[in-house]
């Protein structure tokens, strides 16, 4: 008997969140994975993320962690947080790559540096790939922090699970 309460399932934002990441390419989930593991407090397993398998751990960290209790709760603000901090702050536009940017085009254009500069031209390639992709990892994470992981997202998931209800 509910009591007239509507009781219903909710998006779960771990999955939400999951399935974010796992849209990401390799490179981006292994960096997110290795940066967030070393920052968040519910990730403090010493020596579990190395190498091909960091992503793989990550998840199945993040998977126990889908009821909406309020260590995952707590757990699922601190990502939010971290991920702001470490990759969104400093990643989200173009003008913020600028510094690195700026530094690498120092060393290309340095004539003392002749013999790195073929290396460096590659690395002046990747790095505008590497921009371009970050500020579009960036666009949508902002699409899921405003969406399934939004201060009202996360309290309907957490009223329902733990409460069993909206209110």
């Amino acid at each position: 008997m509910n009591n007239g309460i509507r009781s219903y399932t909710m998006n779960n934002p771990v999955e939400s969140l999951v399935k974010w990441l796992k849209s990401l390419s390799v490179e981006q989930q292994n960096e997110i994975a290795l940066l967030i593991s070393n920052v968040h407090p519910s990730f403090n397993t010493p020596c579990l993320f190395a190498g091909n398998t960091t992503a793989k751990q990550f998840y199945t960290l993040l998977q126990s962690s889908t009821t909406g209790t309020y260590k995952n709760l707590g757990m699922i603000i601190a990502f939010r947080a971290i991920f702001d901090f470490l990759f969104y702050a400093k990643r989200s536009a173009k003008e913020k790559w600028s510094d690195a940017a700026r530094e690498l085009y120092n060393v290309i254009n340095d004539n003392s540096k002749d013999d790195f500069r073929s290396c460096t031209h590659q690395q002046s390639d990747e790095t505008c790939r590497r921009i371009m992709e970050w500020v579009s990892v960036c666009d949508a994470w902002l699409e899921l922090k405003e969406g399934p992981l939004s201060d009202e997202s996360l309290g309907k998931w957490h009223y329902s699970t733990v409460a069993g209800f909206i209110l």
